[in-house]
């Protein structure tokens, strides 16, 4: 678990344009998924740098409200943690949108929230991304703080 909130999370363009493509072919479901990659703390910097996005299946119990929730089954984090680990990363955090809501986090994201993690939101109308926020949840913080999105040089 990282002790830092994240100066920013570092995000390739081919990682970035697969996760929205996902959310936005979910739509009007949630899509949701799981980052993969490492913190840069040995460099010196601060920043998370996302290496694969896993899209991941929305198997919330009431298909009528996946709209507004979702849920990753289980064996599917199981097994993002074991490739993670394979190939030297971790866990950085989650992702899913937000279906014609803005894309900051709600009740239900601030109890489902891993600590010591991004949550990145993507806001997402007519299956167009209009907004997308990544949000640290720190375990001594019981909110969220902004962390900006940068693509690599």
């Amino acid at each position: 678990m990282r002790e830092f909130t994240p100066a920013a999370m570092v995000c390739p363009r081919t990682e970035w344009d697969k996760l929205v493509r996902h959310v936005c072919q979910s739509y009007p479901e949630e899509g949701c998924g799981i980052l993969l990659g490492e913190d840069m703390a040995e460099s010196g910097a601060t920043d998370l740098r996302l290496r694969l996005a896993l899209p991941a299946s929305n198997v919330w119990g009431v298909p009528e409200e996946r709209g507004k929730r979702f849920v990753i089954p289980p064996q599917e984090i199981i097994l993002a943690d074991r490739l993670a680990a394979y190939l030297g990363w971790q866990i950085i955090g989650f992702y899913h949108s937000h279906p014609n809501q803005p894309a900051t986090p709600s009740a239900f994201d601030a109890d489902a929230a891993w600590a010591g993690t991004l949550m990145l939101i993507l806001s997402v109308y007519d299956q167009q991304l209009v907004d997308a926020q990544a949000w640290w949840k720190a375990q001594e913080v019981a909110r969220f703080v902004p962390v900006p999105i940068r693509q690599p040089d």
